[in-house]
């Protein structure tokens, strides 16, 4: 294939996703993947997802768990980390600036997920 292919090819796929993150349909297919698992445990791609809506940029809703949310990675600031924050505390009733007084949760998506899992109700609510 050509590099042009190539390009197109992966200007669709992100369309395509992007579209499918805006109507909802990527988040419904990937719940319906793991029902055994909603309820359960907070995963990731569900802090992916949060972190996507909190910042506006749903490039973040892929954003790989082991992936450093200040510096590097999604690469958040001040006014973002709070907002991701209040959105942990409004959806899975987890204060994590209360109970991690190091914030060492915040150091990557997984990290966070699992604070929430061990702190809360572990699940989307």
């Amino acid at each position: 294939m050509s590099t042009r292919t190539l390009v197109t090819l992966a200007a669709g796929a992100i369309l395509g996703f992007s579209a499918a993150l805006a109507t909802n349909t990527f988040a419904e297919r990937t719940e319906e993947a793991v029902p055994a698992l909603r309820g359960t445990a907070v995963l990731p791609w569900e802090e992916a997802r949060l972190l996507a809506e909190v910042t506006g940029d749903p490039e973040l809703a892929v954003l790989p768990a082991g992936a450093p949310l200040f510096g590097g990675g999604a690469e958040l600031d001040s006014l973002h980390g709070t907002l991701l924050l209040r959105a942990v505390r409004t959806r899975y009733g987890v204060d994590v600036a209360a109970e991690d007084l190091n914030l060492d949760a915040l150091e990557t998506l997984g990290t966070l997920a699992a604070f929430i899992t061990a702190h809360g109700q572990g699940g989307a609510g």
